[in-house]
């Protein structure tokens, strides 16, 4: 029933030395299904055919996601870290992953946690800030079309009185061609 369980979560649970390929030493069900193809020869598995997820994790990210973890084992405690990896097919996907560090039997110190897939609540939090960002663009811009109407006012108005107190046809014409623009 445990086995169940853990497999059908919306994740993965996981737990892996901390070698340079963060070998594991458990993975779920749904680390396969979620994020890795065990099948493929890319996206984490590296030239010998042996698995490093690290080399998932996109490159902008790995060095943030490393000194997360090892920050939480210096420290003995729990970590949150979210980032994005490349899947087999070439999908960017989000992983919020937490995790804390633990003794093996034979005293050694490795990570166990859970990932959750965080790809769709990451694009909806990008919809938002982009719909955010346009609606702030179209008020900035009422704003100043409003401020330049303003003045356009002032200036209407001003080309008007001057324009009734000129007899010249010449220039009364000037007025109202500029009046008119």
């Amino acid at each position: 029933k445990l086995s169940n369980l853990v497999d059908n979560l919306p994740g993965a649970l996981f737990r892996v030395k901390l070698d340079e390929k963060w070998s594991a030493v458990y993975h779920s069900q749904g680390f396969y299904r979620h994020f890795v193809d065990p099948s493929s020869s890319a996206n984490g598995w590296d030239e010998l055919g042996e698995y490093n997820w690290i080399l998932q994790v996109e490159k902008a990210d790995r060095k943030r996601v490393r000194q997360v973890v090892e920050t939480a084992v210096a420290a003995g405690s729990t970590y949150e870290v979210e980032y994005s990896i490349t899947t087999v097919n070439g999908d960017k996907r989000w992983v919020w992953e937490r995790g804390n560090p633990v003794t093996s039997l034979s005293g050694e110190i490795e990570i166990e946690g859970i990932m959750i897939d965080a790809t769709d609540k990451r694009r909806a939090e990008e919809a938002l800030i982009k719909s955010q960002r346009g609606e702030a663009i179209g008020q900035m811009t009422g704003g100043v079309a409003h401020d330049f109407n303003n003045l356009l006012a002032i200036i209407l108005g001003n080309l008007e009185l001057i324009r009734d107190d000129i007899s010249d046809a010449e220039l009364r014409k000037m007025l109202d061609a500029s009046i008119s623009a």
